[in-house]
């Protein structure tokens, strides 16, 4: 999974992917495991580089870390941090999937609900991310 991220001091915006899969991870209580790897470059990092690459060849560029690290590496000190287990990622999108169903019931309370659970907001996201 590469991906511009957060700033270089750890920051990322509250409404990207991983903290709102983090932020429903408690709500669902658990978080996803992956044998993915992640290849996360700081956005500052990432805009710092343009000018220096606005004429390279070929003209366009994919960025990523050149140290991936394993998905369980980032996860597992956040579920214990938490007191979360990792389950299979298929298992957490499925819970995402149900705390939606269950709350698109009364629009009312998928409304309240989406502070305490914004992964919903991306759920085909998390879909294509199965995949």
């Amino acid at each position: 999974v590469g991906q511009a991220s957060g700033s270089v001091n750890g920051a990322w915006k509250a409404s990207d992917w991983v903290p709102s899969l983090i932020r429903s991870s408690i709500y669902l209580k658990c978080l996803p495991d992956s044998n993915k790897t992640v290849s996360w470059m700081p956005a500052d990092l990432v805009a710092a580089s343009i000018p220096e690459m606005r004429n390279a060849s070929p003209p366009v560029l994919h960025l990523a870390s050149p140290i991936p690290v394993a998905w369980r590496t980032l996860f597992t000190p956040i579920s214990e941090i938490l007191g979360l287990p990792l389950v299979p990622y298929h298992t957490w999108l499925d819970s995402l999937e149900h705390s939606d169903i269950v709350e698109h019931r009364d629009r009312i309370k998928t409304d309240k609900l989406l502070p305490d659970n914004p992964a919903l907001l991306l759920l085909d996201f998390f879909r294509s991310a199965a995949r």
